[in-house]
């Protein structure tokens, strides 16, 4: 206990988050260790980012299996209680009657796991929409009409997909 509060002092006063751990994780609320998003500007000027462990780093698929288990349909969606990182199936009925009661499908901490939360939604999301997209069954996105295909099979088209203009920042 005193080591800890000794810890959390030292950190202060080098400007270190004091939920980071030794091993470059940090310790959510709820007592588990996550990778966070880093950015940071190499010595030449470069940037870095560990984009790739983030997203591949197990809380990342806890939180998806934990939304595998729901059926979305048409219109539905995540919504999260940002003062309890409870997050909850939201269903269009649910907009005309705000009493339902539905149980939590999970929870994260908001401050360092709402981004998980997103890119899990989001594999969820392609996943519904274009199936199977792994490393071993790509997709292929015909930029001039749209078409996406899987790259082993193009002949079977997966959807399509309306590109807008290319932003220039």
């Amino acid at each position: 206990m005193l080591g800890e509060k000794l810890k959390s002092i030292w950190h202060k006063i080098i400007g270190r988050d004091p939920r980071m751990n030794d091993d470059g994780t940090m310790t959510t609320k709820h007592g588990r260790h996550i990778i966070p998003y880093s950015v940071e500007v190499t010595g030449s000027g470069g940037i870095q980012t560990n984009v790739a462990d983030f997203i591949s780093q197990p809380r990342v698929r806890e939180i998806a299996k934990q939304l595998d288990a729901v059926d979305f349909g048409k219109g539905d969606s995540v919504s999260l209680d940002v003062d309890t990182g409870d997050f909850y199936l939201h269903t269009a009925e649910d907009d005309q009657n705000p009493d339902t009661f539905r149980e939590p499908l999970g929870q994260i901490d908001v401050e360092l796991e709402e981004g998980m939360l997103k890119h899990a939604l989001q594999m969820k999301k392609m996943k519904y929409l274009f199936g199977d997209c792994s490393p071993s069954n790509p997709i292929v996105l015909d930029e001039s009409t749209g078409r996406v295909y899987p790259a082993n099979a193009p002949e079977k088209t997966r959807g399509f997909v309306k590109l807008g203009p290319t932003v220039h920042r």
